[in-house]
């Protein structure tokens, strides 16, 4: 398959139910599996989930999931998110964490506030 800095393109084909068309690549560093679907939608979003099998029920997923959401190097907050939603224009951020998997997610329609979550959003978003 073709290969793209740092990712292998493994499809990518039109979805003509919604009129865009969707990308599946590899990110060669890390395994990870990522789907690029582009469309007309104003809305910009980005999710990652990723497997967390528990072996008992002390909440361990739920208690990293908040973790990430923590402050780092760059924005050395104790809630950064929190910082975030009092001038944000955000549509949407938040966490899940389910028996299985745990996922994050932002949206927004604004392009800068888009770019501004994906920044201070874990590394987990930049692979």
């Amino acid at each position: 398959m073709t290969r793209h800095t740092g990712f292998e393109i493994k499809s990518d084909r039109n979805l003509s139910e919604i009129g865009g068309r969707i990308t599946r690549l590899i990110h060669l560093a890390t395994g990870a599996d990522i789907l690029a679907i582009r469309n007309h939608d104003p809305n910009k979003v980005m999710a990652i989930t990723f497997p967390t099998l528990t072996v008992d029920s002390t909440g361990v997923a739920h208690i990293l999931e908040h973790m990430v959401f923590r402050g780092s190097e760059r924005y050395p907050l104790d809630q950064p998110f929190s910082a975030l939603l009092r001038g944000s224009l955000h549509t949407h951020l938040n966490a899940t964490t389910q028996p299985d998997r745990t996922s994050f997610f932002v949206a927004s329609m604004n392009k800068a506030d888009f770019s501004n979550l994906i920044d201070v959003c874990p590394r987990i978003f930049r692979l």
